[in-house]
Parts: C-alpha cells; sequence; structure tokens
C-alpha cells in the first residue's frame, strides 16, 4: 500500500540535517555544485530511499529529483559490507533518452572522480558512522547507442572497468542483461542493490513497457526500486504494481503565494500570476514567470526576433532556448535566424538539435550549449530544439524558453518550461498564440498581416458563404477595429485546468528593442497594438526571402518545414483548440519566408491560395528554377548532372514522339480509315459477347436473335433442338461452356452416323450389283 508524508517545507534545511549523515566527501561534492539547501524532494526522499523503501515520486521539473536517487546509490554501495566483484551490477539507472542518460552518467561521474582525492586527503577519518568495506568505488557504466558502441563492446567495457553502477536507455540495458532474450551469464545481478525508473511516464510514451516489465521480472526480487516522473499517469500504476514493492509515494506540489517583488524603480508587481491563483497548486516551479503572447501567424517570427533581442539588450538574459514542433523547422530556422544581420554573430550564437540529427552531432551541439555557460562572452547563447530537450535535461543557467510552438503533446508543456527555473532559480517562459480575428477594417479596406488588401463587401460575402459561420468572432469596436476572438487563446484556460497558470504578455513593438532598460515597458499590451498587423511583417519577410533566394537548399527547407509544421499542427491533441482551418496558413507562410506556396491539399481543399493570390494577398517570387543553384558546389554539381541526364532523356523521348507522329501523318488516309473501323468492329463484338455473358448469368433467355455473336447463336440452336424455348437459369458461365459443348458433339456425332450409314449402303448397292451380272 502507499504511505503519504505531509506536505515538505518550501525551504526544507542544510544538508548536515539528513539521517543518517551523508559521507563526507559525497557533501563536500554536492556543497561544491553550489547546493547548500536541499529542496523538499531530496528532503523527502533520500532518508527513505536509505532506510529499505520502494518509492514513487512526482514532483514538478526542476525540483531536484536527480541528486534524490544519486545521492541514496552511492551511499548504499559505499556503505556495503563487502565489495562487489567485478562482474557484479549494483546499481541499474533506466532513461528514456541517451541525452538524459549520459547527463546522470555526468553527475555520477563527478561524485566519483572526486572520492579518491577525498579519501587521500581523509584518511585518519572515518568515512561515515557505517560499516563499509572503505575501498572507492569504479566509474560508472554508460549504455546509449551510439556509432562505436556494441552489446559486444558494452559487455567488454563492463568487464574491464568493473562498474558497479549502469546508465543506459532500455533497449541497450535489455541487450546488455539478457543478451537478446537468453540471459547473460558474464554479468552477474544476484547483488543488485537499487534499480532507479527516470522519467517513467516518458519511457510508457516511448512505448518501452515490455522492454521495462522483461528487465524488471529479470532482475532479483531482495532490491530497492525507486520511481522518478514530473507527471503521474494511469499507465505507471502497472508499473508500480510490477516492478515496486509497498512503495512510499513522495509528491511534492507547489503553491502561488502572494509576495512583492521589485521589477524596475518604483514598479512592483505581484510574484503569483493573478489574485484567483493565490494558494491555489500549480505543476511549475513557483519562481517561473510564465506567460503568452497573443499574435498573427505571420508576425510569429517577427515577436521571436524582437523578443530574443529586447531580453538580452534590456534585461540582459544570455541564455534562451526556443522550441518548435518539428526537427524540419528547427534546421531550417537554425539557418535563417543565423543569417539574420540582427541576430549575428557576435551578438547571438544559435545551436540546433532535433533527433534527425546524428548521435555525435546531437552530444557535440549539446555540450557545446551547455560549455557556453562557463564562457564570460558577451555573446547571448540560443538552443533551437524539438521535445527531444524538454524533458530530464538539467541545461544550467536558462534564462528564457520561448515555445515558437505549442507542444503537440500538452504534458510537454510544464516540461518545456521546466528547462529555466530550477532549483529556485528564476526563469521566464513564454508562448506563442495564434488569434482567430477578422483583421482591422479601415475605410472600407480590411488590412492584411502581410501588406495585402481585400475589399469589405467581398470579406462579407465570402463570410456569409462559409460552412460555420464566425460566431465567436466579436462585433465591430469604436475606430473601426475588431475585437480579437478566442482561437489559440482556448489553450490558455485548457492549461489552467491542467495547473498550469499563464498570464498574457503584449507583444513587443519596434521601440521595445531599442529602448533603454529604464524607459523600457516590459508588459506592454493595448487593443491597438494586439489586433492590428504590425506593418514591419512585409520587411521581415522580404528579408528572409532574400536570404532564402541565395541557397536553394533553403528553399527547400522551408518548404519542407512549412508541411511538416502543418501536418503536426492537424495531428494536435488539443485539436478543439488547434483546428488547422482556423489557422492563417498564408500569413504563417509569409512568416517562414517561403517563396512559392508549396502543394498541399489544406491549402487546395479550401481555395485559400487561389483566394490569396486573387486578392493580393500572396504573390510568389519570381524565379528561374533552372539556374537556382545550391550553395555547396557539391550538391549543385550533382543537381547540374541529374538535369543534363533528365534533359538527354527528354530529348529522347521527343524524338520518339516525333517519328510516330510523322509516321502517322505520312500514313494513307485510307488506311488509317481501315484501322479505325477494324478497331470500332472489334470493340462491337467485346461489348455484346459480355452482355450476352451477363445475361446468361442473371438467367434472362429466349430467342436471341439471329443478329447476336456467335455465342448467342449457338446457345439459341442447341436450345430449340432440345424443343425448349428458354435456357433458364443457370448457374454461371461454365455451365452454359459446357452446354454448348454438349449440344455440338451430339450433332457432330448425328451428322458422322448419318454419313456412315449412307457409305455403308452405297458400298453394299455397288457389291450386289456386281453379282446381279452374273
Amino acid at each position: 500500500m502507499d504511505v503519504y508524508l505531509p506536505s515538505a517545507p518550501s525551504i526544507a534545511g542544510s544538508w548536515e540535517t539528513l539521517s543518517p549523515p551523508l559521507t563526507p566527501w559525497i557533501l563536500d561534492v554536492v556543497h561544491a555544485m553550489g547546493f547548500q539547501q536541499m529542496t523538499p524532494v531530496q528532503a523527502s526522499t533520500i532518508p527513505l530511499f536509505m532506510k529499505n523503501k520502494d518509492v514513487v515520486v512526482e514532483a514538478v521539473t526542476g525540483s531536484g529529483k536527480t541528486l534524490a536517487f544519486v545521492i541514496p546509490i552511492l551511499e548504499r554501495l559505499i556503505r556495503r559490507e563487502q565489495r562487489l566483484k567485478p562482474n557484479e551490477v549494483g546499481a541499474l539507472i533506466i532513461s528514456p533518452t541517451r541525452e538524459l542518460a549520459s547527463q546522470i552518467h555526468a553527475i555520477f561521474s563527478l561524485f566519483l572522480s572526486s572520492q579518491t582525492q577525498s579519501h587521500s586527503l581523509d584518511d585518519d577519518q572515518p568515512i561515515a558512522s557505517s560499516s563499509g568495506c572503505g575501498s572507492s568505488l569504479p566509474p560508472p557504466l554508460l549504455l546509449i547507442s551510439g556509432p562505436s558502441s556494441s552489446p559486444k563492446a558494452d559487455i567488454a567495457r563492463f568487464m574491464e572497468t568493473g562498474a558497479d553502477i549502469v546508465v543506459g536507455t532500455p533497449g541497450r540495458i535489455d541487450e546488455f542483461l539478457l543478451g537478446g532474450g537468453g540471459g547473460n551469464k558474464r554479468v552477474d545481478i544476484r547483488n543488485l542493490e537499487v534499480v532507479v525508473l527516470d522519467e517513467a511516464d516518458r519511457l510508457l510514451d516511448l512505448g518501452f513497457y515490455n522492454t521495462l516489465a522483461r528487465i524488471l521480472a529479470h532482475l532479483p526480487k531482495q532490491r530497492r526500486s525507486g520511481l522518478f516522473s514530473a507527471t503521474m499517469t494511469d499507465g505507471l500504476a502497472e508499473v508500480v504494481r510490477v516492478g515496486l514493492r509497498n512503495p512510499v509515494r513522495v509528491v511534492v506540489k507547489v503553491e502561488l503565494k502572494k509576495k512583492k517583488r521589485k521589477r524596475g524603480e518604483g514598479d512592483t508587481v505581484e510574484s503569483g500570476d493573478d489574485n484567483d491563483n493565490i494558494g491555489r497548486e500549480v505543476r511549475t516551479p513557483a519562481s517561473l514567470s510564465n506567460s503568452y503572447i497573443l499574435l498573427h501567424a505571420s508576425e510569429k517570427l517577427l515577436q521571436l526576433v524582437r523578443l530574443l533581442l529586447y531580453e538580452r539588450n534590456t534585461a540582459g538574459e544570455r541564455r534562451f532556448i526556443v522550441y518548435f514542433a518539428t526537427c524540419a523547422s528547427v534546421e531550417y530556422f537554425y539557418k535563417i535566424l543565423s543569417a539574420l544581420p540582427s541576430l549575428k554573430k557576435p551578438i547571438f550564437h544559435f545551436t540546433p538539435l532535433h533527433g534527425s540529427l546524428p548521435a555525435s552531432k546531437r552530444t557535440k551541439n549539446l555540450h557545446s550549449f551547455v560549455s557556453s555557460v562557463s564562457t564570460s562572452s558577451d555573446t547571448a547563447s540560443v538552443l533551437l530544439c524539438t521535445d527531444l530537450a524538454a524533458r530530464g535535461l538539467d541545461l544550467p543557467l536558462v534564462d528564457v524558453v520561448i515555445q515558437f510552438d505549442p507542444p503537440q503533446d500538452p504534458k510537454q508543456f510544464s516540461h518545456r518550461c521546466g528547462r529555466t527555473a530550477r532549483a529556485g532559480r528564476g526563469g521566464k517562459a513564454v508562448v506563442f498564440l495564434c488569434m482567430k480575428t477578422k483583421l482591422p477594417v479601415e475605410g472600407g479596406v480590411r488590412a492584411e498581416a502581410d501588406g495585402g488588401c481585400m475589399d469589405v463587401e467581398a470579406v462579407k460575402e465570402e463570410e456569409s458563404k462559409a460552412e460555420e459561420p464566425m460566431n465567436d468572432v466579436a462585433e465591430e469596436a469604436d475606430g473601426g477595429q475588431i475585437e480579437r476572438t478566442e482561437g489559440e487563446e482556448g489553450y490558455i484556460p485548457f492549461l489552467a485546468v491542467r495547473k498550469i497558470p499563464v498570464k498574457e504578455r503584449g507583444w513587443l513593438a519596434e521601440s521595445d528593442v531599442t529602448a533603454t532598460p529604464a524607459s523600457s515597458k516590459e508588459w506592454k499590451m493595448t487593443d491597438d497594438e494586439v489586433v492590428r498587423p504590425d506593418p514591419a511583417v512585409i520587411q521581415l519577410k522580404e528579408q528572409v526571402q532574400k536570404i532564402v533566394l541565395r541557397d536553394r537548399d533553403l528553399y527547400e527547407k522551408g518548404i519542407i518545414a512549412f508541411v511538416s509544421f502543418a501536418r503536426a499542427y492537424s495531428k494536435h491533441e488539443a485539436s478543439y483548440v488547434f483546428r488547422i482551418k482556423d489557422l492563417d496558413l498564408i500569413g504563417l507562410a509569409g512568416a517562414y519566408g517561403l517563396l512559392r506556396l508549396p502543394k498541399m491539399p489544406e491549402l487546395k481543399a479550401s481555395g485559400l491560395e487561389t483566394k490569396a493570390k486573387r486578392d493580393g494577398r500572396w504573390k510568389d517570387v519570381v524565379f528561374d528554377d533552372a539556374t537556382f543553384a545550391y550553395a555547396d558546389k557539391k550538391r549543385e554539381i550533382a543537381r547540374r548532372l541529374r538535369l543534363a541526364k533528365m534533359s538527354a532523356v527528354e530529348e529522347r523521348i521527343a524524338v520518339h514522339r516525333e517519328r510516330r507522329e510523322k509516321k502517322k501523318r505520312g500514313e494513307a488516309w485510307s488506311g488509317q480509315k481501315e484501322k479505325r473501323e477494324l478497331k470500332a468492329v472489334k470493340k462491337e463484338k467485346r461489348t455484346k459477347r459480355k452482355d450476352w455473358i451477363k445475361r446468361q448469368r442473371e438467367g434472362i433467355g429466349g430467342e436471341l436473335g439471329q443478329q447476336n455473336a456467335e455465342p448467342p447463336k449457338v446457345c439459341s440452336e442447341a436450345a430449340s433442338d432440345h424443343g425448349a424455348s428458354t435456357l433458364g437459369p443457370l448457374r454461371d458461365g461454365k455451365d452454359v461452356a459446357m452446354e454448348v459443348i454438349t449440344t455440338d458433339y451430339n450433332e457432330l456425332r448425328k451428322e458422322n452416323n448419318v454419313r456412315r450409314t449412307e457409305a455403308n449402303t452405297r458400298s453394299v448397292n455397288a457389291v450386289i450389283g456386281k453379282f446381279d451380272d452374273l
């Protein structure tokens, strides 16, 4: 049964207050990492895990769950009375991704690399108040897929290092322990102390339940088990039932409290999002400022650029993470943002991270972003990524998280925000939401986000013909403005139900980006600013298109990124909020800086592309496709070779077609007419035969007439010979064929018998005539 602990205080106390006390060198490493105080999840979990209890831990992201199982594992292995043998495993940590596994391995390595130095300095002091073996632990073993890794190589490294702690992903650990299902005799797990499932709900989301069940069934029963996650799902109950025994459930909750804090000179705001949220439980860190910007789809890239510049220049932030929906979007915007003059080095340094990158490249990029924290450069580091970097990864000192695209899975929202405001440190998270609204009407003309225009009467006529009336659009306000209505803004109450409060933040104008910190306003919002499309959208779109025209690769990447986003958007789990038919795809294509609209059903089915081009909302950029070259010389050479081959093939096809047409033109007119007539006769015969067979199968007989095709004629004669006026219903075509054959055979036998009789008669008469002469 589960045991529930009382709520832990927000300040959990110092590490020295733990009972039993930590080993001195472990305590030194914790202090060296900058952690002077425990978090609530650490204060509640570490004593339980060290006292032979299974634990199920649920705590918000960034609450210190990793140290909550790293420290107990180290303490249990140190306090063993007898040292583990080189082929024995003492602790097993299973992680959903290779990046998270690598991070956990690095933390264990940090602790274990410090133990030798600590022992040598403190030889005269006891290690801890225990009867441990006193010898140092070997380095941990990391089991993840990679170009230089294989199951055989993993076993070799394990036997060479004698690792007590094994960290890895489910697939590699399954191969390591079970050897493909038959069991690996070289790895001894009989003395296994601890098994930990980190980010357990993510393990199930990725489809590892059967693998986990197989691993847990293979492990010894007398062990301690820990299940750690930021969110608990129904699927985890089965894992708890299979892998844990009478676990203690540790749930660490966060509640908003009313607390004044200064933002600027003489300006104070509430740390809670709203007075209504004070005292309510939330699933995000209390030190997180979580907000959203409501904008037009055409303004997304412009607001991203301004937000990066504002947070760097005005707020002094240096570490950013920007989330996109797809790998293709990350790859495309990495190229675009790096090429924009206002964001080039040394102002910003961009790093891509997504699942389509090779494992070695992902590791290199992740290390590049993490290592940039230690540099004193004025350059701001920006990690452009997908949900690959949304969970588990402890990316240090991240100041701002920007969600360019809301996550396809709503459960990922809190994990994305949790990359900042970790371990009590402050942080900001901003998500872009596209409004569903009519655009401003001024002087009888409806202004569009990309600078085009259309007649108001035409707009009203189109809306009256729409399948669904725009009932949720507000009436016109004073001054010709249209109030915004609920579109993606409906995501906010959806998040509130999930205990994730988000407050609105006005979009940034050009003056906010260039203003000094003293004169700028971080929270700027008026109705005119929220509703009216920004005129700078056109300038940025043209700037991006000029960048794209430099390299054909960017043109192709932009098309793929746009189509992949539309596909992901249409499959959003919150489909009643994120509806593809409500999204301004034309404006979004402008934000992507596309040269031409892609051929996709979402644009064709609704006639959006035709209407946009007719009304002037969209104009294709004119360029010569044959001369539009790749910046990469090797790819350009390959493209030209393909064009040359295609040209040669097309030339041969054209020559063959010309010869055939020439031959046809030179043929006599009478011969052409004769061929056509013969073809028509053959077609008529085939049609009659099909009709006859169809009628016979349906049981429709009768006299078919002499004008019918041959099969009906033969069948009609056969019917008259049998004294019947109709063949009656037949079962199928085979029965008809057999009856026709039988009738023909009988007629031939009769004719042959008649001929034979006549021939015999003539022969007998001739012989008798000869005897008459005698």
